[in-house]
Formats: structure tokens, sequence, C-alpha cells
């Protein structure tokens, strides 16, 4: 049996349209709505509101013209729609690259070539003797 506090609560949770009431409570809804005055007036207060914030409601898929509107509207970011600053930001870190690598290169010491192949081939476990100047 359906009772006011119930019939307000369908009301409230799922408007005043009958296709959208529970399926399990709708005939009684519906039965409730036709004999008690009460009902009637919770159902005109809720089709009222729904009256109201239906032009509101989102559709599923923007049609494409409001789409393309948007995104004509978007701003374009401003670093890459300019390319002499990209270019210049690129020219820098070129130059910055270039000058921390031969700055670097004067930082390590002088000493003979041997020793740097010793240093790389140090773990080889190898009986092969390499001629490093005869070519050999």
């Amino acid at each position: 049996m359906m009772d006011i506090d119930r019939f307000k609560a369908i009301l409230e949770a799922h408007g005043a349209d009958p296709a959208r009431w529970p399926e399990g409570e709708r005939a009684a809804a519906e039965s409730f709505l036709r004999t008690d005055g009460r009902a009637k007036v919770a159902h005109d207060r809720a089709a009222e509101l729904d009256a109201l914030i239906a032009p509101a409601a989102i559709t599923a898929s923007p049609s494409d013209m409001l789409t393309a509107r948007l995104l004509r509207a978007m701003p374009q970011p401003e670093f890459f729609g300019d390319w002499r600053r990209v270019a210049a930001a690129a020219a820098l870190a070129l130059v910055v690259g270039l000058g921390g690598g031969f700055a670097s290169g004067a930082l390590v010491p002088v000493s003979d070539d041997e020793a740097y192949y010793e240093i790389a081939f140090d773990g080889l476990d190898s009986d092969v003797q390499f001629d490093w100047e005869g070519g050999a």
C-alpha cells in the first residue's frame, strides 16, 4: 500500500514522469495519484520542477556545430604559436649543451692512452694482446 511519504520520495528521486518511477511501485503510485488529493498536489509541484530543469538537461553527445565552435574558441598555447620562441629555445639548448660538453672535456686530466684502455677493458679475461700503436 502506497502512502504519501513514499510517494513523495519517489517523486523526489525520479521526477513526475511515471515512466521513470520504479517498475515494482509504479502501479501502486499511479493508483495513489488518482485517489489521493495530497498526491496530486505533490505530483503537480514535481511536474513544475521537472519543467524548470528540463531545458538544462545535458544531452549525451554535443552537436558537431557546438564542437566546432568550442574548438575554434579555444585559445591556442602561446609557446607553440610563435615559432621564433621555439627556435630560440632550441638554439639556447644547443649552445648550452655544446658549451657544457667542451667545458667538461677541459676538466679531464691528460694522460697516456694506455691508462684509458686498461680502465675500459679491465674486466675482460682474454689472452689476446693488441698493439695499439702498431696497428697489427
